[in-house]
Order: structure tokens, then sequence, then C-alpha cells
């Protein structure tokens, strides 16, 4: 019996890849599948981390003709977590500005360098919290990604 050929732990790491490969995102540390606000201090700056969430085959983005492939939507969280010595609001926009260059990244390159067919964003949460020697704050872009897998 034949399988499905998407290979989740190697999309994971492609998108890790891609957001370590640009030069904008160098200050962060990417992280696959971490607990969140793991080992996040003022060494470490900020983190994104790459989540798998949810995968979904929808109906109607089957091809009739199709027959021996399958499009799936997976869905990653990815959280992005900035940590300050001084205030909460430092945390914030620092959180902020990132979110929100990394999706411009995604709206730019929706294939996202041949990784996908298409991606778009989803929402997320925002969270704050006062660490050992600081703040932290957390936002989650929620990135599903349209892939095909083949049998």
């Amino acid at each position: 019996m034949s399988t499905l050929a998407i290979d989740y732990n190697l999309l994971t790491k492609r998108i890790c890849n891609w957001f370590s490969e640009n030069p904008a995102l160098a200050s962060s540390h990417v992280r696959r599948e971490p607990d969140p606000f793991e080992d996040i201090n003022e060494e470490h700056g900020s983190c994104i981390d790459v989540l798998l969430e949810r995968h979904d085959e929808p109906q109607e983005i089957q091809r009739i003709t199709g027959g021996r492939s399958l499009h799936v939507l997976v869905t990653f969280s990815i959280w992005v977590t900035t940590f300050s010595v001084e205030t909460r609001l430092e945390a914030v926009e620092a959180r902020n500005d990132i979110i929100a260059f990394i999706q411009t990244l995604l709206l730019i390159d929706r294939e996202m360098g041949g990784l996908c067919e298409s991606n778009h964003q989803d929402g997320g949460d925002m969270i704050d919290a006062r660490r050992e020697g600081g703040w932290a704050s957390s936002g989650q872009i929620r990135l599903i990604v349209k892939v095909r897998g083949t049998y």
C-alpha cells in the first residue's frame, strides 16, 4: 500500500530555514517545536518558534481529476517572542516589529521560495508576562500553507 508523500517534519524544518536565511531576521533565534518561553532571556533577544498545529483536506480544494494527489492545508503556529530587561512596552514593540516584518515577507512571497503552492495568515494570539529579569512578549501568526501530496 502506498502512503501520501507529505513529510511534515521536513516541511517544518524548511519553514525554519526560510526564516533563518533571511538576513533581516539574523538576530532572531529560530526554533522548531520548542516549549513557549523556553530559554528566552536577554541573551536571546528574540525567538521565532515554528510549531505544526494541524492539517486539513477540504473537499473544495481537491481536483476532480486528481486521482493520485491530495491538496492539504497545513497550519503552523509561528510564535515571535521578545525579551526586554527595561519595560513591557519595549518587549511589545520589538515583538510587533518582527511580526509585521514576517507578515510582509509572507505576503510578498506566497509560495515561500517554492516551499508551498500558496500561504495565507489567520490571525493569532498575543501574550505578555513578567519574567525573571524583565518582560517577555509573544505574538502568534497562524500560517496556513497549501501543499500537494502524491502517492
